[in-house]
């Protein structure tokens, strides 16, 4: 999704609506086809205001299984976009060019949260090289922990 800054008017507003895939995304998304973005755009001489609506679905792993996980999208977000490299609250875009898709994949990115747990997903209790204990059963763990290195001083009167 992309729009010029000379063709907007100033004090307009100015719509698009589009539904993108993206090719390459990173984790924690594993695909991203057929995301609706509907973008509101408002220009008031330096700052250019854009509005963003997106809806669709993410696949995304589970934290449990690494199996993929649908994950809905459907929020707004608002954003600037200055030429004005000083501006930290804002994106900074000299070209004439506005190119939203880079945005649009971080927002998406940013929605998602750290763990996405699949429906009826069980946390395994073990595996191979690892097993998952409550706080007593690690105390009670430690307290029957053997070390025979210790044994030769069983033999020392103190």
């Amino acid at each position: 999704m992309k729009f010029n800054k000379s063709a907007l008017n100033p004090k307009e507003i100015k719509e698009l609506e589009e539904t993108l895939s993206f090719k390459d995304v990173r984790k924690p998304l594993l695909a991203l086809n057929n995301i609706y973005v509907k973008a509101t755009i408002f220009s008031d001489n330096h700052l250019i205001n854009v509005s963003l609506e997106i809806k669709g679905t993410a696949q995304v792993e589970c934290a449990y299984t690494l199996e993929s996980v649908d994950y809905p999208l459907d929020f707004t977000e608002s954003i600037d976009i200055s030429e004005d490299e000083n501006n930290l609250d804002a994106y900074f875009i000299k070209e004439n060019t506005v190119i939203l898709d880079p945005i649009i994949l971080d927002l998406i990115v940013g929605e998602i949260p750290t763990r996405v747990i699949k429906k009826g997903a069980k946390l395994k209790k073990e595996g191979e090289g690892y097993r998952v204990l409550s706080e007593d059963d690690l105390k009670k763990d430690k307290e029957e922990e053997y070390n025979p290195a210790f044994d030769k001083l069983k033999d020392f009167d103190v």
